[in-house]
This record gives C-alpha cells, sequence and structure tokens, in this order.
C-alpha cells in the first residue's frame, strides 16, 4: 500500500504533496517548533474535522538546507491521519497556522 505523504517544514511551514489518485486515506508529516504549536495545529485539525488522529513525537532532529547553509533543529514530528479529499484543507490549515 502507497501513502500520499504531506511534508513539511515547521519554520516556515510549507508543503508537498504527493498523492496517488486512488488512495482513499493518507498520512501527513508535519514537523512543529515546540508542543505549543503542534498542539494548536492538531487541536485545530481535528476540531474542524480535518483529520482522525494526530499522533505527536517529540524531540526529533530535523537537519536541512536553509538559504545556502546546513542547519539543525530540535522539533516535534505530527503523524496525521486523515482522508485523501481532504488534504487541500489541511494543508491550507496548517500552512495558516
Amino acid at each position: 500500500l502507497i501513502l500520499p505523504v504531506l511534508v513539511g517544514i515547521s519554520m516556515f511551514v510549507f508543503a508537498r504533496i504527493h498523492q496517488p489518485p486512488s488512495s482513499e486515506f493518507s498520512i501527513v508529516l508535519v514537523t512543529a517548533p515546540s508542543n505549543e504549536v503542534a498542539t494548536s495545529i492538531s487541536t485545530g485539525l481535528l476540531e474542524k474535522n480535518l483529520c482522525a488522529c494526530v499522533n505527536v513525537i517529540d524531540n526529533i532532529r530535523s537537519s536541512f538546507r536553509w538559504e545556502g547553509k546546513v542547519e539543525t533543529e530540535v522539533e516535534l514530528l505530527m503523524i496525521i491521519k486523515t482522508r485523501t479529499n481532504l488534504l487541500p484543507d489541511l494543508r491550507a490549515f496548517v500552512s495558516s497556522a
């Protein structure tokens, strides 16, 4: 089973969606810079019925290239379980958080 994934970097939440057309369900991965941000995003997604469940994993070390330099941050990883047809609204919500 191939699941579509939304990948985001928390400091400047942006996303790319890979979406096989026949998948009914998706797993979305989003990082957050703090527990407060992760809680706000997960609560909002659940209240708006944009997902069924959000798992939050603390103390993730993310390394990435930003403005020509390699950066490393400690973040939280949110694993969001949703329906594929909700991805556009979910993406918009996370991007506005």
